[in-house]
């Protein structure tokens, strides 16, 4: 529940900045999310295939906010 949370905060802060209108400080923060998905895979928090799965979105979404 914990390593939930803490992607989750990620997403919400990334959302609060889009809002905020500072997509610099959102890329960070979807950033910040990849990491933390690769080191949940990593520590087998994650299976590949979830994590996979998490960061392809979150690429997809960083693709909207870099033009």
């Amino acid at each position: 529940e914990g390593q939930g949370n803490a992607l989750t905060v990620k997403l919400l802060n990334a959302l609060d900045k889009i809002a905020r209108d500072q997509n610099l400080a959102a890329v960070n923060q979807v950033s910040a999310f990849i990491n933390q998905v690769e080191d949940f895979v990593v520590e087998n928090i994650l299976t590949p295939e979830q994590g996979a799965a998490l960061i392809t979105a979150a690429e997809d979404f960083l693709n909207t906010l870099v033009p």
